[in-house]
């Protein structure tokens, strides 16, 4: 017997971008600069990378930097070929389409 989930349920805060300006910072998925915005899913803030999407609960109370989704250290050799590498696979298969985040495909 299968079980369906439920999709959760996404409210996007109209002042959503936590970081502004040149305040940007390196996600730990992606690994790119990117800034990132809070959003509510199911009743819990969480914190997101505009670029990958990946997220991670938003605490109020702590800096953008201590969060565990932020990457505080330089990149080492093997990341900065992890990076290239998706850098690269997102080049040839495009990137999808985002509403709430306005991200466009790219052409």
């Amino acid at each position: 017997m299968k079980i369906v989930k439920a999709l959760p349920k996404v409210n996007f805060h109209k002042m959503a971008k936590v970081n502004k300006g040149t305040n940007v910072n390196r996600c730990v998925h992606c690994l790119e600069l990117s800034t990132f915005r809070v959003f509510q899913a199911n009743g819990v803030n969480r914190l997101a990378c505009v670029m990958c999407l990946q997220s991670c609960r938003y605490h109020k109370h702590l800096d953008i930097d201590a969060h565990s989704i932020v990457k505080n250290t330089k990149l080492n050799f093997k990341e900065k070929i992890t990076r290239q590498w998706l850098r690269t696979k997102s080049y040839f298969l495009g990137n999808h389409i985002y509403g709430p985040f306005k991200r466009s495909r790219k052409k």
